[in-house]
């Protein structure tokens, strides 16, 4: 549970995130903040993560008392994580380096990681605009039929296949190999996709030539991972 309330300011949008991974409703006091869950319900090695988690004390050399409380504490397979949203103008600003310094000192105490994210870092390249395009279909059901019959295909075809030859094969009856209705099956290919059953490119846009393959059997974050670890302290 956050330990305080999301609080709208004169400048702020609170944004409201239905989590899957945590099952219940995020709240996040920025659009930065609220760009992040998208990462961290896509990538595999995040267990769990919670918003405005805790609230950091510390005193200074002047015996002066300085509270700080991170946007979220993000709990991997392998370490923990608090992490503060930024936008890019802000970082180099006092209060900003204040939060660093403080994150940063008690994550080192903790054997924990401080990561500070900006909204160029969330926003750069295509990732976000495709996790959001995922995340649309992440609740919907997959026909075990369906999900056996991908699978059975693209072992088939180990280097991948088009985005729209998938969906084309797919969307034929196994009994009458005619299109029934080319692409129906496309809500499918995004929901086992945003679950790690296949594989994309989502450093580019998905288009219908975007080559799709099984994913590995052990997920790994790639450009997600490198991406919100990349600025750790």
């Amino acid at each position: 549970m956050p330990v305080r309330k999301v609080r709208h300011h004169d400048t702020n949008v609170i944004v409201v995130f239905q989590s899957i991974k945590m099952n219940c409703i995020i709240r996040c006091e920025s659009k930065i903040e609220g760009d992040l869950p998208y990462f961290l319900e896509y990538d595999p090695t995040v267990l769990a993560y919670s918003p405005q988690p805790f609230t950091i004390t510390a005193t200074d050399a002047a015996g002066e008392k300085h509270s700080y409380t991170p946007d979220f504490h993000v709990i991997r397979r392998e370490k923990e994580e608090i992490v503060e949203c930024k936008p890019k103008e802000r970082v180099t600003d006092k209060h900003t380096q204040h939060q660093v310094e403080l994150g940063r000192a008690w994550a080192n105490a903790n054997d924990c990681s401080f990561v500070l994210v900006t909204d160029e870092d969330l926003r750069a390249g295509h990732v976000l605009a495709n996790l959001k395009l995922l995340w649309r279909y992440s609740r919907l059901t997959i026909p075990t039929i369906l999900l056996n019959r991908c699978i059975t295909y693209l072992k088939t075809h180990p280097q991948g296949v088009s985005f729209e030859n998938l969906a084309s094969f797919l969307s034929k009856s196994p009994h009458n190999q005619a299109n029934s209705q080319p692409f129906t099956q496309v809500p499918f290919i995004y929901s086992m996709l945003f679950r790690h059953i296949l594989q994309i490119d989502l450093d580019s846009p998905i288009t219908p030539s975007s080559t799709v393959k099984l994913a590995p059997t052990t997920p790994s974050t790639g450009i997600i991972g490198s991406l919100i670890r990349g600025s750790s302290f």
